[in-house]
């Protein structure tokens, strides 16, 4: 809680919060570091108006330039400010978009304007992306709320918790539920990383098909607005945001296959590079101080068979958190898949007496189906067949790669040599993730079908008496 600019710790919000004339401010923070504001911004619930002046002007900057909107959405509503700000510009309805139960819990209980307690608001708990398509409204307005989420969404996956929403592809889904006369606005906080507002804008342009309107702050604010078959006239009344006028640079994009909006170029941070390469040289030296006369190196089948593994099951988090957003529920379903699937081929293992080079072809077609059936289909089904498709079909190639690993193994003449190459081959698989920082995550599937062809190689070489290690 703010009180006289000072933080103080608070648990419980205070009495007749809805009511209460000078409302304290409340701020939200995440492993000490700021997160959200939880505070209304009517500046007649105030003695002086001044102490949230700028906050009033930074939520109310796209009403003022579109008055009057009738059905409002605000996607990543957080706390409920930009819910409020709607309200207080005659908004008749608002869906408040929010994909975290606790932050709407949090502004329901500390949000002095109790926005989500107002009958003209419908409080709608899901991520974004699987709401443009199936959404059969269109609205005067909507309002991308400050969603900087500040972390990544797993340590297995380098995409970050906001990633799939900022992306051309969710703009262009999202202008395509602004009305006629209405307006698409974006508000960030970029830091003043020019490359990073050059970024913004041309996604918004690319996916709206004009130039928007931008307004900066000293601070790092920014508001992207793009209107839709409508000039926003100009307005004195905006005193510490002034627009600019900008023509983005030859920015890469962020893009569904390519969801890094703060990665500034393709490639992967020195930081990144340093760690994977230190983890790999000391792999190696372990590996090398444990050769003896009879086994040295690695079974390279079994190394292959590891890193397309993991590669794939990294690239499933990646791909389902687009179907369901950032959320633990990817990982209980990627897990529940990859479990599922690591079953069924045991089982069917068992039944089987050996190992036929003739696995691989389901293996690498399945591989191919992921690589070519389109995401954006997903985006656009139910959850229950979002569900189905990221448990049954999306980790397929793990049932059929199970299936030679097991039959593999069996017929192993040293099991526990052969599971550690595929141990060590699953930690470099993990680290080939890093690569759809160049490539684009769909490039992924390419590389594991190549991680499985090589396992392909390696198996056919040992078949014919060669040597299998290195």
């Amino acid at each position: 809680m703010e009180t006289n600019g000072a933080l103080k710790p608070a648990s419980v919000p205070q009495g007749n919060i809805g009511t209460l004339r000078d409302p304290p401010l409340y701020v939200v923070q995440v492993n000490g570091d700021f997160y959200m504001i939880n505070g209304t911004i009517d500046l007649r619930r105030y003695t002086n108006g001044a102490r949230v002046a700028d906050l009033n002007e930074q939520y109310m900057l796209p009403h003022k330039l579109r008055p009057a909107a009738k059905d409002v959405l605000v996607v990543g509503s957080g706390g409920g400010v930009d819910v409020e700000a709607a309200l207080l510009s005659g908004a008749e309805h608002v869906d408040a978009l929010e994909i975290d139960p606790v932050i709407i819990q949090l502004g329901r209980q500390f949000n002095p304007s109790q926005s989500y307690q107002d009958p003209r608001v419908t409080v709608v708990n899901t991520d974004a992306r699987p709401f443009f398509p199936r959404t059969n409204k269109t609205y005067d307005m909507i309002v991308f709320g400050f969603l900087d989420s500040q972390s990544l969404f797993s340590q297995m996956s380098s995409i970050r918790l906001d990633g799939y929403v900022y992306t051309r592809e969710s703009f262009q889904e999202a202008f395509k539920l602004v009305r006629p006369g209405g307006l698409m606005s974006v508000s960030f906080f970029s830091g003043r990383h020019l490359w990073l507002l050059d970024r913004l804008i041309a996604m918004v342009r690319s996916a709206t098909g004009s130039p928007p309107l931008i307004f900066t702050k000293p601070t790092g604010q920014v508001i992207i607005l793009a209107a839709k078959g409508f000039l926003p006239p100009e307005t004195s009344e905006i005193q510490s945001y002034r627009r600019i006028q900008k023509t983005p640079r030859e920015t890469e994009e962020a893009l569904d296959d390519w969801p890094y909006l703060y990665l500034r170029s393709r490639s992967i941070p020195a930081d990144y590079l340093f760690t994977i390469g230190s983890l790999l040289l000391i792999s190696a030296l372990f590996i090398a101080a444990t050769f003896d006369k009879q086994r040295r190196g690695l079974e390279l089948h079994f190394f292959f068979l590891g890193a397309g593994f993991l590669l794939l099951e990294t690239k499933s988090i990646t791909t389902i958190s687009l179907f369901f957003g950032t959320t633990w529920f990817v990982s209980m379903v990627v897990i529940l898949g990859v479990l599922i699937m690591v079953l069924l081929a045991n089982l069917v293992a068992a039944r089987l007496k050996s190992f036929h080079r003739w696995f691989y072809l389901p293996l690498m077609a399945s591989v191919a189906f992921l690589y070519f059936f389109p995401n954006s289909l997903v985006l656009g089904w139910s959850p229950y067949a979002r569900f189905f498709y990221s448990v049954l079909l999306t980790p397929l190639p793990i049932f059929f790669a199970g299936l030679i690993f097991s039959l593999s193994l069996k017929a192993s003449p040293d099991p526990s040599f052969a599971f550690g190459s595929n141990l060590l081959g699953a930690m470099v698989g993990g680290f080939v993730e890093y690569l759809g920082m160049i490539a684009g995550t769909k490039a992924l599937l390419l590389v594991v079908l190549m991680l499985y062809l090589a396992s392909l190689l390696a198996k056919s070489r040992a078949g014919r008496g060669r040597e299998l290690t290195v």
